[in-house]
């Protein structure tokens, strides 16, 4: 793999992600664009190059998203399984899927679901797949919406339309022969339950500093070591989660592989 990237340095690029076998130049526009695999930019030059008809998923944001972003695009030639379907608690599953370019197979793509209510809907995936998807009226600006006793976030549409209809036809898709479960927790309470879902491809991202009792910990349990930078756990563990795990191996072959001795990672900003 000989990738080259445009980079314009911003503290937030984590150069794990930039291995030996990948050529890195530093260079401030314009550029010849058929110099780049991959342009890694602030933002207001990917918005003017796409606007000039570039390559919208040759174009990164210079920001905290694009370090998981970049890892699945430098590792995709790595990808044997390409029909799989991701069940996530948030928005971690499109990111996979978007920078792999695999069409999403899933109809849990750009929302979320609180953690007891993945649980439930993983433990009997089946069964809800074929409840009704309902709209409730709630004070939040997107639409919220009820798989019998479940409720979904839909935080990246705008319209109970819109959501219904990426849900509905997202839905088709699914391979029920190749389910990938993944979600992120804090509450050590719900590990039980979690190690209770009924499928051997499930990941749980673990807060390390939440956990008391180690015996709860088995091999489809990453801990991650929690880190201010971010807004939340959550959104620490849906971003940087490569560091802690082979994505592509768990897309592979279902098992969880360690990236860093100990799941201790150490930082590089």
């Amino acid at each position: 793999m000989n990738k080259k990237i445009l980079y314009i340095k911003s503290k937030w690029l984590d150069d794990k992600v930039l291995n030996s076998k990948v050529k890195v130049k530093n260079r401030l526009l314009p550029w010849d664009k058929y110099l780049y695999d991959f342009m890694f930019v602030k933002n207001k030059y990917k918005e003017r190059l796409i606007k000039r008809k570039e390559d919208k998923y040759r174009i990164f944001d210079n920001g905290i998203e694009s370090n998981l972003n970049l890892y699945l695009k430098l590792n995709k030639e790595r990808l044997i399984n390409k029909d799989f379907t991701i069940i996530s608690n948030d928005c971690w599953g499109a990111y996979v899927y978007t920078y792999l370019d695999i069409p999403y197979a899933s109809p849990f793509i750009w929302l979320y679901l609180q953690a007891p209510d993945f649980i439930k809907l993983a433990k009997n995936f089946k069964e809800y797949m074929e409840c009704k998807l309902r709209f409730i009226e709630t004070d939040l600006p997107h639409p919220v919406g009820m798989l019998d006793d479940i409720t979904l976030y839909f935080n990246h549409y705008k319209t109970e339309k819109d959501a219904l209809e990426c849900f509905e036809k997202r839905k088709e898709r699914i391979n029920y022969d190749n389910l990938f479960f993944r979600m992120a927790l804090e509450d050590e309470t719900l590990i039980k339950d979690f190690n209770e879902i009924p499928y051997k491809n499930k990941v749980m991202f673990f807060d390390k500093d939440k956990l008391s009792n180690e015996n709860l910990v088995n091999e489809n349990i990453v801990l991650m070591q929690s880190n201010d930078d971010y807004q939340s756990f959550g959104q620490y563990a849906q971003l940087q989660s490569y560091k802690y795990f082979d994505i592509i191996e768990w897309l592979n072959s279902g098992n969880v592989v360690s990236t860093c001795p100990n799941n201790n990672s150490q930082e590089s900003i």
